[in-house]
């Protein structure tokens, strides 16, 4: 039917896939991916309370560390292994009792399937110590 029938919308399509696709008057979709702001402050709560546990001289520093570490880990597939890995290790010099949260952070499935080699390489160096 056409539209001066009365009878609305012809929408015709052809083969459709993918994510938030649309079809038709006024349809919209919206995709988000990745993880929000408050996941990330969730995820790093640990680390950013670990943060506080290092000497007062490098305690900015540590908390910088851990925000870059989630500004990074925002980045998803496409954050910088050697970037992280690198924070991670800084993190741990300026607060050595921080180990074990740096590593449980990382082993959460989330983290875990976003970091890459040098991350893990530098994580599993932390486990075995």
């Amino acid at each position: 039917m056409s539209q001066k029938d009365g009878g609305g919308d012809n929408i015709q399509t052809g083969n459709v896939s993918g994510t938030g696709i649309a079809i038709g008057r006024n349809a919209s979709a919206r995709v988000t991916s990745g993880l929000t702001a408050t996941d990330l402050d969730t995820l790093f709560s640990g680390l950013t309370e670990a943060a506080q546990g290092a000497a007062p001289e490098r305690r900015e520093e540590a908390a910088q560390a851990v925000q870059d570490l989630k500004d990074e880990i925002a980045k998803g597939e496409k954050s910088g292994d050697s970037t992280v890995a690198t924070l991670i290790d800084k993190l741990v010099e300026m607060v050595p009792d921080a180990v074990s949260t740096v590593v449980s952070t990382f082993a959460t499935p989330i983290i875990g399937g976003i970091v890459g080699p040098v991350t893990k390489f530098v994580l599993d160096k932390f486990k075995k110590s």
